[in-house]
């Protein structure tokens, strides 16, 4: 059964979005969003906080099959989860550091190995794992 809204717990680690907003003018300005009486900065509400992890819990559910589905073709479980990290940034979905969490959180389900962080260097997707999770190539499960 799914809890009601607003008794959904947003986990500590989920990133918010970083509000974007360009006011023109020299004196320094905020944008924010008049709700309830109260001003709110664009997607940091605790109601956009919970659809945007509502959405990429979901989405990592959605991906344990896919990563399961693809680890034939890739091989290795690291490799498997850097390439679907790939495609979950080319797709923007939602904020890079929200495609960060939810490919972790997919690990988590998977029980595979978490990366630390994902990140983009020059153009090719890193996911960097602690040093328990690394193994000398061959010895890796599929």
């Amino acid at each position: 059964m799914i809890p009601p809204r607003n008794e959904i717990e947003v986990p500590e680690d989920f990133p918010s979005r970083t509000p974007l907003a360009a006011v023109a003018g020299v004196q320094p300005k905020l944008a924010a969003a008049l709700v309830d009486g109260k001003y709110v900065v664009p997607g940091q509400s605790l109601e956009d906080r919970i659809a945007d992890y509502e959405m990429c819990e979901d989405l990592a559910r959605q991906l344990m099959a896919y990563c399961h589905k693809k680890l034939p073709l890739f091989k290795s479980r690291k490799i498997t989860l850097a390439r679907v990290y790939a495609g979950l940034l080319a797709k923007n979905w939602c904020t890079p550091a929200q495609s960060a969490w939810t490919i972790r959180r997919t690990a988590v389900l998977l029980a595979w190995p978490v990366p630390l962080d994902a990140m983009v260097r020059a153009g090719k997707v890193e996911l960097r794992f602690s040093a328990a999770a690394t193994s000398t190539p061959g010895s890796e499960q599929p």
